[in-house]
């Protein structure tokens, strides 16, 4: 059967019929290479594969081992432990992207999957965002309250993820303060102005009186220009860049700031809504997380298509 799509993926686990049985799941969509020890995976690992799936427990080389190997080598495709090795704090410095315990259904797989080339298009920060968010969830699973809040791991794990959605937000609020299309902000008018001068210098001889005070004005409203915070369009593009580098994660993409954020960006170009069933999304809408997930994925493919075009 001929894959429906050409990402690759690499499926490497140490009970054969475990592994064939995976590679025949995905095989439907995705062309899949199996190894079945960790020396195998390396031979078959190259610039080609887009995301591995890889049990810890592997004769001879360990999925750890093979983690920290491909990691050394620069390979920087998402990687998912697939494992019944329940994680301890210790995975906080693994460099893996998702972690799944066994055993995993078919769906389950194929779901894993998708999250994994999401990521894969994804910047660093925000790869580095989703591991961490991997890697909470897999403690929070496995380990008690009490456990959680004596480990200092997890501990900065909670940081990091603030640390992010605490950027993501700010960047959203500068949106938000930034003047939208019924006013007029500074940064517009010593543009136009500075343009109007350029114009104007273009038409003057040297030794026309103007010629000097156009110059002086050009160099005056550059400097202006060089003083401001960034435009209203520059903040709107990192803004953008920060949506379509990510996917819904516990909610967060829902917080209101970054709603209204979106909704100034996208205003008049998209019906101010993003259509799922018609939801528009406002301070208000409440969402399955099922409905989250699609809301977020429109999000991304609009905020792509506004930065491409």
């Amino acid at each position: 059967m001929t894959p429906v799509t050409d990402a690759v993926v690499l499926v490497v686990e140490d009970e054969e019929d475990l592994a064939d049985l995976y590679a025949a799941w995905l095989s439907e969509e995705y062309e899949v290479r199996t190894a079945y020890d960790g020396e195998e995976a390396l031979e078959k690992m190259d610039d080609t594969v887009d995301a591995v799936l890889l049990d810890r427990r592997l004769p001879g080389m360990s999925g750890d081992e093979f983690l920290d190997e491909i990691r050394a080598d620069g390979y920087g495709c998402p990687v998912a432990m697939v494992s019944a090795v329940e994680p301890d704090f210790d995975i906080l410095e693994m460099g893996f992207n998702d972690y799944v315990v066994k055993p995993v259904s078919k769906g389950d797989l194929h779901d894993t999957v998708e999250r994994m080339l999401t990521i894969e298009e994804a910047g660093p920060e925000t790869q580095e965002y989703f591991s961490l968010l991997s890697k909470k969830e897999a403690l929070e699973e496995e380990k008690t309250d009490p456990e959680l809040a004596e480990s200092d791991e997890y501990a900065r794990i909670l940081e990091s993820l603030d640390e992010f959605r605490n950027h993501v937000v700010s960047l959203a609020e500068q949106v938000i303060e930034s003047p939208n299309n019924d006013g007029v902000g500074e940064t517009a008018v010593y543009r136009e102005t500075l343009e109007r001068w350029e114009e104007r210098l273009e038409g003057l001889d040297e030794d026309d009186p103007l010629y000097d005070a156009a110059k002086k004005n050009i160099e005056k409203y550059s400097n202006l220009l060089e003083d401001q915070e960034p435009s209203e369009s520059a903040a709107e593009r990192e803004f953008l860049e920060a949506v379509a580098d990510s996917f819904v994660a516990e909610g967060f993409w829902l917080d209101s700031r970054v709603l209204r954020a979106l909704n100034t960006v996208f205003y008049d170009k998209f019906d101010d809504t993003f259509v799922i069933e018609r939801q528009p999304l406002t301070e208000e809408t409440e969402l399955d997380s099922g409905t989250e997930y699609e809301v977020s994925r429109a999000v991304r493919e609009k905020a792509r298509e506004e930065l491409e075009g």
